[in-house]
């Protein structure tokens, strides 16, 4: 550091300096043992990192026909591309879009009978990723299934999540544990679903169960724009519906509204709001 920084300055004005520097701080860890435990210390504070806009994983096959086994997922994040260095390569190798600060990867082995040597370097990868960020401002979820949630939960420690996504083709019992499960651990702030099939059973505990934690939970239909059941959802007329968001709001805990599924998000319509 050729004289730099002295090796000597009070533990307060070396972390004014590493503020004032900003990120990435690694190299000012060579300075010193000193240097090296307050870097540490300014890295272990999420609020110095910078925060991953978009994270999505999306799981399909990549061997034809399907074979469980061969169950991939491709990991697209946005984030300031001026950061990429904090990242410290993490991203050597994946598509990078500067246009508009995304970074995507190629297909990524994350689970096998065995975990081998690919599989955990890519999840050590991802753990490096999430370990750096203050938080994920947007987590999609695409076709995963409750194995690779475990994993990805594994993956992203405790960083917080504000908004998820979830997309899926059938919201069954199984699938509301893993998004409860998610949103306490992480913290999550809102919450949308959008699926095929909503199992009606049990709907408004799932649902106060959430909000105990979110603010806002979203659930969408997958149902093209044109067509004619607009007066059912998911199968069953809307008046089920409206008994039901009437029932599940009565002790104020949260408040359920059935909407006109007439507004459209990406393919799915909007039919029903909780808030807490």
């Amino acid at each position: 550091m050729d004289g730099a920084y002295s090796l000597d300055l009070p533990p307060e004005i070396a972390r004014m300096i590493i503020s004032f520097v900003g990120l990435p701080v690694d190299q000012l860890r060579l300075i010193s043992p000193t240097w090296n435990s307050l870097i540490l210390s300014y890295l272990a504070d999420r609020k110095n990192l910078p925060l991953l806009e978009f994270v999505h994983f999306h799981m399909e096959s990549t061997q034809k026909p399907f074979h469980p086994q061969a169950l991939s997922v491709k990991v697209k994040a946005h984030l300031s591309l001026e950061n990429k260095d904090h990242f410290q390569g993490v991203f050597r190798g994946w598509h990078t879009d500067a246009t508009f600060d995304r970074v995507e990867s190629p297909f990524l082995h994350l689970r096998s009978f065995f975990v081998g040597q690919k599989v955990n370097e890519n999840r050590q990868r991802l753990k490096k990723i999430f370990l750096r960020c203050s938080s994920i401002g947007n987590l999609y979820l695409t076709n995963v299934n409750g194995k690779m949630l475990d994993v990805i939960l594994n993956v992203l420690g405790n960083v917080q999540v504000k908004i998820l996504y979830v997309f899926k083709w059938h919201c069954n019992y199984s699938m509301r544990s893993q998004v409860l499960k998610i949103v306490r651990s992480h913290n999550v702030e809102e919450v949308t679903i959008a699926v095929e099939r909503f199992q009606a059973n049990n709907i408004g505990k799932f649902l106060r169960s959430v909000t105990q934690t979110a603010n806002k939970v979203s659930i969408l239909e997958n149902m093209d724009e044109n067509s004619e059941m607009v007066d059912e959802i998911f199968g069953r007329p809307r008046s089920f519906w409206e008994g039901k968001a009437r029932k599940w709001s009565e002790d104020g805990s949260m408040k359920v509204e059935v909407l006109s599924g007439t507004k459209y998000w990406q393919g799915n319509r909007f039919v029903l709001e909780v808030s807490a």
